[in-house]
């Protein structure tokens, strides 16, 4: 049986980010899964201190393609900077293009106030679609992060359990009807 693969995208490069405990969390409730194989990206380990576009064949951009490519879905964990996401997400999710076209792509918003990162959720939804990707509609807003968690990375309340697990459920059924 072929495991379904999850790309779980770490969107930001900041010192001190509470979004890796998201991510830590979210990639040990997919384990879970027993058909489930899950590719940790971090987008510190994709700067290259410039823009390079998803047109042009270049090294540097090949990892991060090929990621894109193998994977069945994508699940991106970004924090809201300034009512958008950051810079460094932003020009690692440009320098692929086609790759996300008919991939089902989650979003986990992450913020350390109450609104959960919806302002960064109802961005990247345009940059899916944008990119012919397949917007799964059960997104994930994690509000007041740096009081939701563990420092083991664990929820602490049973909501973000429950409202994680039912965007996993939905990930894994886009990932199966749209596998190719």
């Amino acid at each position: 049986m072929n495991k379904i693969q999850i790309a779980v995208v770490l969107g930001t490069a900041r010192e001190g980010r509470e979004s890796e405990k998201v991510s830590s969390f979210i990639q040990s409730r997919l384990l879970e899964h027993e058909n489930v194989s899950v590719e940790a990206v971090d987008v510190k380990d994709h700067l290259h201190g410039e823009t390079i576009p998803a047109w042009i064949e270049d090294d540097r951009t090949k990892k991060w393609k090929n990621t894109v490519e193998r994977s069945d879905a994508i699940i991106f964990i970004i924090p809201e900077y300034n009512h958008s996401y950051p810079g460094e997400f932003k020009i690692l999710f440009d320098s692929a293009f086609k790759e996300y076209s008919k991939k089902p792509i989650a979003i986990v918003g992450v913020s350390s106030g109450g609104f959960g990162g919806t302002r960064v959720i109802e961005e990247f939804w345009h940059l899916v679609m944008a990119a012919s990707g397949i917007p799964v509609p059960t997104s994930l807003n994690i509000s007041n992060v740096k009081d939701s968690f563990t420092k083991e990375a664990s929820a602490k309340d049973e909501h973000i359990v429950e409202r994680t697990d039912k965007m996993i459920e939905d990930v894994l059924w886009y990932a199966e009807k749209f596998k190719i």
